[in-house]
């Protein structure tokens, strides 16, 4: 990550995998590392914004303008950072320091007017001037209509009155505001950056960008900001001194490259910038061994202490490590939460048995389901309505063993639920009971959906080996189901639905 060549720098994973110890350590250990916190960046505010909802539910494309806001933000943020503006002082020095820069070179005056308008925000609190640009970009965008004719403060509830011609008016007015909007100024603006500011190829400079994801709600507008920062990290890459490094949820991702209705805007196109985060089994085991001594080594003894010292050496047949592995999507957070459990219920006890291992297992199974269905609902809010299909199933079953009755029952239940349709579960489920899509469609689009989440893993054919959405390094892709495939249930999940296991393979775990 601190090699600036690398073009990797779109941090991607799962809730618990690490993004945000992996930015924290990247932060520590750059000489130059610029945060741009996500409470100051105001995107409720953009995107809760009347006239911006007003013209995304009317179809006008806003793309450019949230590329506009993410690239005024960072370039901002970046020369704060280089020149100490901390106050008018400071700007005045630096208005001084690149007037003559700027002077010498006609082909960047139109940098050094867009740097003058803006200059007096720049020491502001990055949320204050953010929401000045907004406020400009709104201003530009409500210039061409009439607030008789247009109700642009009614956001997307007026926006829907619209008739046809209405909508095809507001696109092809706001086509000549967009159009004013000094998105070209600012890629001067990224030039002056890369060829007279970050020139010292002895300093390298660190963007960072985290938790633009938590307390998620589902936004069409949240998201197209968010892959508005997608595009702008290219832009950002001619500046050779600097990388930005930005942490997103896996999830989050996909819907962003799922929901592009543009050629333009491919994940193939963008993997480059990928950086998968996975974790091997010996990083994992070291991960856990570190929180162990934390937790023990003070209290108990001086000493360090590996993992093999206070766990059995198996459960079952197996390695008691790999016990755990198994029950786990390879992330920091699942290990922990297990390696938690087993050590609360081992005090008071003189060791840690087998039976406290296998002890525990119910409540952390039970801990990872709900874990699930929070890290999902903004993609599958009916998740929970569905999961329960799993109860008492054979491990390895077949997806067709799932008959008509549970199906129409499942669906039954979640078209009583206020929002039903708000993902794919839910819409499967009222084609099925409207007799759009047969039985077999809906089993598998359930598969899919469980696949996604992780709680299965799907063996195509007899042919086939089993696959695992965890273990793929890429974005999401649907596995090839059909209707006699098996469905795995994941270990994790076990416990929480009474899986029911072969003999040998229940001894062996």
């Amino acid at each position: 990550m601190l090699d600036l060549s690398n073009t990797c720098s779109l941090v991607i994973g799962r809730t618990g995998v690490g993004k945000t110890a992996l930015l924290s350590e990247l932060r520590k250990t750059a000489e130059h590392a610029i945060d741009l916190a996500p409470e100051n960046l105001s995107i409720d505010y953009i995107a809760n914004s009347n006239i911006l909802q007003f013209m995304h539910s009317s179809g006008v494309n806003l793309d450019v303008l949230f590329r506009l806001l993410w690239r005024h933000v960072i370039v901002v943020e970046l020369l704060k950072y280089k020149y100490s503006i901390r106050n008018e002082t400071a700007m005045d020095s630096f208005k001084q320091a690149i007037g003559g820069v700027l002077k010498k070179d006609k082909p960047k005056k139109k940098a050094i007017e867009y740097l003058q308008k803006w200059g007096d925000q720049f020491w502001e609190e990055t949320e204050d001037r953010v929401r000045e640009v907004v406020s400009s970009i709104e201003t530009e965008l409500s210039g061409g209509f009439s607030s008789s004719a247009f109700n642009l403060q009614g956001g997307a509830e007026a926006a829907k009155k619209l008739t046809e011609t209405e909508r095809r008016e507001v696109v092809n007015k706001s086509k000549g505001a967009i159009q004013k909007i000094q998105i070209k100024e600012l890629g001067e603006v990224v030039s002056f950056l890369a060829e007279d500011v970050f020139t010292d190829r002895q300093k390298k400079y660190f963007v960072l960008i985290d938790r633009l994801d938590e307390n998620w709600a589902s936004d069409d507008i949240k998201y197209k900001i968010l892959r508005a920062l997608i595009e702008e990290m290219r832009t950002f890459r001619s500046i050779t001194t600097l990388k930005l490094v930005v942490a997103m949820r896996l999830d989050v991702v996909e819907r962003i490259f799922s929901e592009a209705n543009d050629t333009g805007f491919q994940e193939e196109k963008y993997r480059d910038l990928m950086m998968p985060l996975m974790w091997s089994q010996e990083h994992l085991q070291e991960l856990v061994e570190k929180r162990i001594n934390y937790l023990l080594r003070y209290k108990y003894t001086s000493q360090s202490i590996n993992f093999d010292d206070i766990f059995p050496g198996k459960v079952g047949k197996r390695k008691t490590f790999e016990y755990i592995l198994q029950r786990t999507f390879n992330r920091p957070r699942d290990v922990i939460t297990y390696v938690n459990y087993v050590l609360d219920a081992s005090v008071g006890k003189s060791s840690i048995t087998q039976d406290v291992v296998r002890g525990v297992e119910e409540q952390y199974s039970e801990d990872r389901s709900r874990s699930i269905i929070d890290e999902w609902v903004s993609i599958y809010p009916n998740l929970s309505v569905f999961l329960p299909l799993l109860d008492n199933r054979q491990d390895g079953f077949r997806l067709g063993s799932i008959d008509g009755e549970e199906l129409m029952a499942v669906a039954n239940s979640v078209v009583q639920r206020d929002g039903y349709k708000s993902d794919t579960l839910g819409l499967s489920a009222e084609k099925f009971l409207n007799g759009e899509i047969s039985e077999s469609f809906f089993r598998i689009e359930i598969a899919r959906s469980f696949y996604r989440v992780g709680v299965v893993g799907v063996k195509k054919d007899s042919q086939s080996p089993t696959r695992w959405s965890f273990e793929e390094r890429m974005i999401y892709t649907n596995p090839n189901v059909k209707g006699n495939s098996r469905i795995y249930v994941h270990p994790m999940m076990w416990r929480r639905f009474s899986i029911v296991r072969s003999e040998d393979c229940a001894k062996d775990a």
